[in-house]
């Protein structure tokens, strides 16, 4: 699971819900590509 500094995510779960910082505003496109990776 390595990032490129491009597109590093920084993850947090508040309310139960996922906030993504990093080019992507879509938590579960962001998920798929973490899986893909």
């Amino acid at each position: 699971m390595g990032y490129t500094k491009e597109y590093e995510l920084r993850m947090m779960s508040i309310d139960g819900g996922w906030i993504v910082r990093g080019h992507y505003a879509d938590p579960e496109q962001a998920m798929k590509d973490m899986c893909r990776e």
